[in-house]
């Protein structure tokens, strides 16, 4: 278990790191989103569109790690591994749900501003809480990690 202690370090750190980022990009967008005025074109609009595409490598990014190191990790931790697994895969196929169809918004034209601002908004209103409950999740596997290495070595 002491291996998995240390996984658990190293992959705690890089969720927060990930979502530091995610945290300062959803901020850009919700500012951008808040100022989106007068037409497709105006710089507004424009600043919101920019601030949504940067999203998205950070998010996938996050997703990725969420798929490839954290699933796998949680999902053999104790009894709840499974459910815990399976909440983390359905958020992650939300969270690139959400954020395809604002792009595709973006992209697509001929939606309104308001539409596309309040969308973005309601983006980063889920993927903060998301950002929050995956930190308290981690944490509790980390405890659980722990907690057995304790047992190992006590």
């Amino acid at each position: 278990m002491h291996g998995e202690s240390t996984r658990i370090d190293r992959l705690h750190e890089v969720v927060l790191q990930q979502n530091r980022i995610l945290r300062e990009l959803l901020g850009a967008i919700d500012a951008a989103a808040s100022r989106t005025r007068g037409t497709p074109e105006s710089a507004s609009a424009l600043e919101l569109r920019e601030a949504i595409l940067r999203l998205v490598p950070a998010l996938e990014r996050r997703c990725g790690c969420a798929e490839q190191d954290l699933v796998p990790l949680v999902d053999k931790i104790d009894a709840w591994g499974e459910i815990r697994a399976a909440v983390f895969e359905r958020e992650v196929r939300e969270e690139r749900t959400m954020l395809a169809l604002l792009v595709d918004e973006v992209a697509r034209g001929g939606v309104s501003l308001d539409a596309i601002a309040r969308d973005a908004r309601h983006l980063v209103d889920g993927l903060l809480l998301d950002l929050a409950r995956d930190e308290r999740e981690i944490e509790e596997v980390e405890r659980i990690v722990l907690g057995a290495t304790d047992q190992e070595t006590g």
